[in-house]
């Protein structure tokens, strides 16, 4: 009777081996929090019996400011944010200087004696990441040769067009005003993502800090110092804004928008890129090594 309590112990005995950094798993539990007390929010009013009606409000509503740029313009968003990081990357992270915290200090092995990550492989590692990225997102939500995931559970539970056309998407559907989606199980693509550009963009924030506090520690970059401080506060400040924003939507959403495991759902698949290329294969993706 104890054997899958065992198994459950053994898997958690795995995935902290492959979290060693808790700071990391913090990072990866930020959204989980957040949808915890969006729910219990949402209990609270339903137990209190308080109804905020959202659709009459513009800076939250589905057509609201928030939704229509952040949300909507959410692609181009963190590919500006990803390229302007990555440009970072290549000029001030240098060649010369060990960044993982990894590296032995002494007695020096042959690790500490290999050349670092070259620029052609920051930018092959950096632009790998992103398609990833972008891919997993498209499939699961946009996909341009049919339905994407999502749009295919929808209809696979039972969801259509209110004019009958069995052929039409969730948003080519909504694309007419006269028209309503009824039914089915709508998978939260807000859920997605939002947790997935904002766990991403910290996860590379943090790279470019370490490489910024590394290049003062080593004294290095004299001559380009203050341009690096200067492009490291703009990207602090970018990142910093657009997460808060993407958090705050987020936070709409798992109080006011989709049922628990429409968001659960989603906020799992937002979390999985973070996952394979932070953790399960971060050895490969380190830049910094």
């Amino acid at each position: 009777m104890f054997v899958p309590a065992r198994g459950i112990l053994a898997s958690f005995a795995r995935w902290f081996d492959v979290v060693k950094d808790r700071r990391d798993l913090g990072i990866m539990l930020i959204f989980p929090c957040i949808l915890v007390v969006g729910l219990v929010v949402r209990f609270i009013l339903w137990v209190v019996g308080l109804d905020l009606n959202l659709i009459d409000m513009p800076l939250v509503s589905r057509k609201g400011v928030l939704n229509r740029y952040f949300a909507g313009h959410s692609f181009q968003l963190f590919a500006l944010e990803f390229g302007i990081i990555t440009v970072y990357l290549l000029f001030f992270k240098s060649e010369t200087i060990k960044y993982s915290d990894s590296a032995s200090l002494l007695p020096v092995t042959e690790r500490d004696l290999r050349a670092t990550t070259t620029k052609k492989q920051v930018l092959a590692k950096q632009v790998l990441k992103l398609v990833l990225v972008f891919a997993w997102i498209n499939i699961l939500i946009v996909w341009f040769f049919g339905d994407s995931i999502f749009g295919w559970f929808l209809k696979f539970t039972g969801g259509k067009c209110s004019n009958g056309n069995g052929s039409l998407s969730y948003h080519q559907c909504l694309a007419d005003d006269d028209n309503t989606w009824v039914g089915g199980v709508k998978l939260s693509g807000h859920s997605l993502i939002l947790s997935c550009f904002s766990t991403v963009s910290i996860f590379e924030l943090l790279m470019v800090r370490k490489v910024h506090l590394r290049n003062r520690l080593e004294g290095v970059l004299n001559t380009r110092h203050n341009v690096s401080s200067i492009a490291y506060k703009v990207i602090l400040i970018m990142v910093c804004a657009l997460v808060l924003i993407w958090m705050a939507m987020f936070s709409i959403t798992a109080v006011f928008y989709h049922t628990v495991p429409e968001k659960i759902v989603g906020l799992a698949c937002g979390l999985a890129p973070s996952y394979v290329v932070y953790f399960r294969f971060r050895d490969y993706f380190n830049i910094l090594k």
